[in-house]
This record gives C-alpha cells, structure tokens and sequence, in this order.
C-alpha cells in the first residue's frame, strides 16, 4: 500500500486507518519511485493547523 504526492492527505489517512497503518510510502505515479513517506501523526498535525486557521 502506498500513496502518491498529490493525493489529498483526507483519502491518504483513511486509507491509513482502514489498514492500520502508521507510515505509508510516498512513490510517484508513472515510475513508481520512492519520494518520501507520511506517516499518521504528521497527517493529524497537518488537519490541526488547518483547523486552528492555519496558525
């Protein structure tokens, strides 16, 4: 399971929670090259600052 750089981080965090997954690999669609990971607890800092206004 993997997500890619531009799927909104709501579809990545569920499909995180759906599979009780912590860290996801980032790769890029056409090549399928590794460019990173996110991880449930950057996502939930990431949805916290957006709900507090973007402070």
């Amino acid at each position: 399971m993997n997500t890619w750089p531009d799927e909104h981080v709501e579809d990545a965090l569920q499909r995180m929670t759906e599979n009780a997954l912590t860290v996801m690999p980032a790769l890029e669609r056409e090549s399928q090259e590794f460019v990173g990971a996110i991880t449930s607890q950057e996502i939930l800092e990431l949805i916290t600052v957006e709900a507090r206004g973007g402070q």
